[in-house]
């Protein structure tokens, strides 16, 4: 199955939102299929998807996003 044709499933049969970013990957492992999403969706995610689909292993990231203040505060110190 091709990337975009298996995302699109992948969405539909676990109902995750458009607005997450979908990739295909490739590694020594084998093929990937990664979301990255907010942080706090991340555990609820996990627990509704499997660990491989369709030949793929699926991965949950989330990014933590650092706010510009929080990053003066840093370099003071």
């Amino acid at each position: 199955m091709r990337g975009k044709k298996l995302i699109k499933k992948f969405k539909e049969e676990f109902l995750l939102s458009d607005k997450y970013e979908y990739e295909i990957g490739k590694d020594d492992c084998g093929a990937s299929l990664e979301v990255m999403l907010p942080r706090e969706h991340a555990k609820k995610v996990r627990k509704k998807v499997p660990d491989w689909y369709k030949g793929h292993r699926t991965i949950i990231k989330y990014r933590i996003i650092i706010k510009k203040e929080d990053e003066e505060d840093e370099q003071k110190l």
